[in-house]
């Protein structure tokens, strides 16, 4: 069954791969929501380069030391991230960075930190943390809804590195995507055997969404992803101490996106399977997450709530604009998120799931697949799920690292090789980030303030 399976799997991917080459029309997204074609001129390079930086993680599959092995997906999962920003169409990759950091549509952090900086130039008075709800509001796209975190940290970066600040956030982005790998293998090991949670690392470190949406942010995002891995499966084994952490990695997410928050689905459907021991893991994370943001508060005076009723205020004003049909976004969402994973980890999952095995492991797989689609039929967070969603691959990583986990080493290998054939295919022939012509953003007036 492995070698058959390996063979089905590679030949579906590969096909969608094909499909995209080809353009196949609805391959790219529906019309409300399209990743636009091209045809890249230096196909050579980018089939040469995406393999050259793929082979360490492939290697690893080949390797005992299991740390080596997931150090090498790491070193995979940031070389694609800079082969993606080194061979777009010939550009440079400190151009290719640079533009797409500049740019307000794609990190709109960076323009975000600028306004803050000229706005303290002028009034050094007005601080960023205590005044967060009014900065909002003057804010470019993602950054109008998001909470502190980000934009602080542009900030921090951008006062530290000043000119060269858009390639120190381009590495410090992929140094936290490697970090990710790193960090899933040792929450997964808590759960599963050592060769599944690093087989996880592979197929995620290999998904096209790290690299093809880097240097956006959202590439770093499965961290969190791997802090509730980490904690809540333990916290409803009766751990106080994973309760608590639990917790605090709820309050780090909060500070971080909104969106990170719809994780708490999984956390519920997991927690059915324990419902008492739930409750008082729940109330411990709940206290720790409340007394994180009264210290928080206590010692930076950040308006905690202010800032969450501002940013729902600038997602209201901001949807009339964004044409998102429900329901006819629910298939097209899981299938933009397929896209981002590859294709190939969720048929290896599927096939999984089609084995209907009872393990111990059985409730987080399941509870881990059904939240895609559950944030899909409730509308959440549509459209751009292959990047927006990439904070809930590591669940698709799993259900899919314990069907290869079965098959020999040459099957996982021709899958992963297929995974990174979409990932040429997708940088070639979509396009996912494009930078804008520099826009001056508007000063933030100090009247706001008063």
């Amino acid at each position: 069954m492995s070698v058959r399976g390996a063979i089905v799997v590679a030949a579906l991917t590969c096909l969608f791969a094909a499909g995209v080459w080809l353009h196949v029309d609805g391959l790219n997204g529906p019309d409300y929501w399209e990743w636009g074609w091209l045809r890249l001129a230096n196909t050579g390079a980018i089939v040469l380069g995406f393999a050259i930086a793929a082979l360490p993680a492939l290697a690893a599959l080949f390797v005992r030391n299991k740390k080596a092995a997931v150090a090498l997906a790491a070193i995979s999962a940031m070389s694609l991230q800079f082969a993606a920003a080194s061979l777009f169409g010939g550009m440079p990759m400190r151009m290719r960075v640079t533009s797409l950091v500049y740019d307000a549509a794609n990190t709109s952090y960076y323009t975000a930190a600028l306004q803050v900086l000229e706005l303290q130039q002028r009034h050094p008075e007005i601080a960023l943390v205590k005044n967060y709800d009014r900065f909002i509001g003057f804010f470019p796209m993602h950054a109008r809804t998001k909470p502190l975190l980000p934009v602080a940290l542009f900030v921090g970066l951008l006062r530290l590195f000043r000119a060269e600040a858009p390639l120190a956030i381009a590495a410090l982005l992929a140094l936290l995507t490697g970090a990710s790998i790193v960090a899933l293998f040792a929450a997964l090991r808590r759960i599963v055997d050592d060769d599944t949670a690093f087989i996880a690392c592979v197929v995620f470190a290999l998904m096209p969404s790290l690299a093809i949406f880097f240097p956006q942010i959202d590439v770093t995002y499965a961290l969190f992803t791997c802090g509730v891995l980490a904690t809540w499966p333990r916290a409803l084994q009766g751990s106080k101490i994973a309760a608590a952490i639990f917790g605090l990695v709820f309050f780090a997410m909060s500070l971080t996106s909104y969106a990170l928050l719809v994780i708490g689905i999984f956390c519920v459907l997991l927690a059915l399977s324990n419902l008492r021991q739930a409750l008082i893991a729940g109330s411990i994370a709940l206290g720790v997450f409340a007394a994180a943001y009264l210290l928080f508060d206590l010692a930076t005076g950040y308006p905690v709530l202010a800032t969450f009723q501002a940013a729902l205020r600038q997602q209201r004003e901001i949807l009339p604009f964004l044409h998102r049909p429900y329901p006819r976004s629910i298939p097209f969402d899981l299938l933009d998120f397929a896209l981002g994973m590859g294709w190939a980890p969720l048929l290896a999952a599927l096939l999984y799931v089609a084995r209907r095995e009872r393990t111990t492991v059985t409730p987080i797989v399941l509870a881990g697949l059904l939240t895609p689609p559950i944030v899909a039929l409730t509308g959440l967070l549509q459209a751009e799920t292959s990047r927006v969603w990439i904070f809930l691959m590591p669940f698709v990583a799993l259900a899919a690292a314990l069907e290869l986990v079965r098959w020999r080493p040459a099957g996982r290998l021709l899958v992963a090789a297929s995974m990174v054939v979409v990932t040429i295919a997708l940088f070639a022939n979509m396009r996912f980030l494009w930078p804008l012509r520099p826009r001056p953003f508007p000063p933030i007036p100090a009247t706001a303030f008063r």
